[in-house]
């Protein structure tokens, strides 16, 4: 009976192990598109996709600042040609846009060992119902980073507004004139409206998404104008680097770590074991 015992023992925690192991999933919501607007999602993915194209700060009141957004979901080549995800489809684009307000919460200015001068800004915004994030299907891909042109010019398939916003900002200037800058953002969004024609949010028990990426300066593009028709002369243009994911509440955000069925598989074994002790007794 002991030997019976040890051979389910060692395939059991074979099993656990195997699946310890195995490459998992992270908690990535699929979201079903349809680009035939038809509500038949044919197309299935969590849209973890990189975006590269341009943003553009500009001052606002006190203490404040602008950050004008444009993007297509997808990346974008010194050309301007568009990458087209692999999940996506060449015959359409989705495209992003937002105008999000922030605060600066500190700013730090220094001189580096090499004469170059820092002026590090920390940005922040709070849940704000005004500070929309609009996304448009287009079936005639038209989107041109160089021209600020082809944004929002399809169907509005979804609108979100801000949760939250953390930036960072650093501008090096060096004792020749010459300048950059670079930071990084995060931005969360909750969904306000959907249309289902052309995406499963609600099956999907999506709520919201995130925006996270790098902001650098020479900038990727250089428009005259943005999608709204802000005049980039009139603040700083930077290249974005982002990744956009879905957040998800309810069953299907979650999904156990292979730490976690480890600690489940332990106490199975566990429980297994007591049971073998109590009936050989």
């Amino acid at each position: 009976m002991r030997k019976k015992a040890s051979v389910v023992y060692a395939v059991v925690l074979l099993a656990l192990l195997a699946v310890a192991t195995a490459p998992y999933a992270h908690a990535a919501p699929v979201l079903g598109i349809d680009p035939t607007g038809n509500g038949v999602y044919s197309v299935h993915t969590d849209l973890l996709t990189h975006m590269t194209d341009t943003g553009l700060l500009t001052s606002g009141a006190q203490n404040t600042m602008d950050f004008i957004y444009q993007g297509r979901v997808g990346t974008m080549q010194f050309t301007g040609a568009a990458v087209t995800p692999s999940a996506l489809n060449n015959s359409y684009e989705l495209t992003i846009q937002t105008r999000l307000p922030e605060s600066i919460t500190n700013q730090i200015s220094l001189t580096d060992t090499g004469g170059v001068t820092h002026q590090t800004t920390v940005l922040g915004s709070v849940q704000d119902t005004e500070a929309l994030v609009e996304m448009f299907f287009d079936s005639s891909p038209d989107a041109d980073p160089k021209s600020g042109s082809g944004y929002g010019d399809g169907v509005k398939v979804l609108t979100g507004h801000l949760q939250g916003l953390d930036a960072v900002l650093d501008t090096a200037t060096a004792a020749q004139g010459a300048q950059t800058s670079n930071g990084s953002f995060t931005a969360h969004f909750t969904l306000d409206t959907v249309n289902g024609g052309y995406l499963d949010i609600v099956n999907a028990d999506i709520t919201g998404f995130t925006m996270t990426g790098t902001m650098n300066e020479p900038p990727f593009f250089t428009p005259a104008s943005l999608w709204d028709g802000t005049a980039s002369a009139g603040g700083a243009l930077v290249k974005v680097d982002a990744s956009t994911s879905f957040t998800a509440s309810g069953p299907s955000a979650v999904i156990p770590e292979p730490s976690t069925l480890m600690l489940l598989g332990a106490g199975m074994l566990g429980l297994f074991g007591a049971s073998r002790m109590r009936k050989s007794t």
